[in-house]
């Protein structure tokens, strides 16, 4: 199994974390979860860290959440997992530091929902974002900084 977070420091205070899982679409794991949430708290009070980037390995940004681990579970394992994805998407919008998501590919369900939560996103060529909450609604995200919300028809 691979590293599903890679974390990469540069002398320039930049902070690189790479959701390194494409054969999964990167799906936001209980380990991946937990990996994230535990880099954010170490970098709250470090001045070495200016600015931290988002970004992902293979051709989806991120599909949301691992759907094997949500399969015959029980409520306490669901309250697990869905407490996890909010304690990191609280860890994200509170963060001192900001947080940019480096979009390359899809970003559907709880993957839109983290791309969301940045304070910014950047994408180099088009790309659809899509959320389960609104399937019928699209947003387009263009490199130039547009943005379009329409229907998926």
């Amino acid at each position: 199994m691979t590293d599903q977070l890679l974390i990469e420091n540069h002398v320039d205070g930049i902070l690189y974390l790479t959701l390194n899982n494409p054969d999964k679409r990167n799906s936001l794991s209980n380990v991946l979860l937990t990996k994230l949430k535990d880099c954010f708290d170490d970098i709250q009070d470090d001045p070495a860290v200016r600015v931290v980037v988002l970004r992902s390995e293979g051709p989806a940004f991120s599909s949301g959440h691992d759907l094997n681990e949500l399969i015959n579970q029980d409520v306490e394992s669901y309250s697990t997992l869905f407490s996890a994805c909010t304690s990191v998407m609280e860890a994200i919008r509170l963060s001192p530091k900001p947080v940019i998501a480096e979009i390359q590919g899809l970003a559907t369900a709880a993957g839109c929902q983290l791309v969301a939560t940045c304070d910014l996103a950047i994408a180099w060529e088009i790309r659809v974002i899509r959320h389960t909450w609104c399937p019928d609604r699209t947003v387009l995200y263009h490199p130039r900084g547009s943005c379009f919300t329409g229907s998926s028809d």
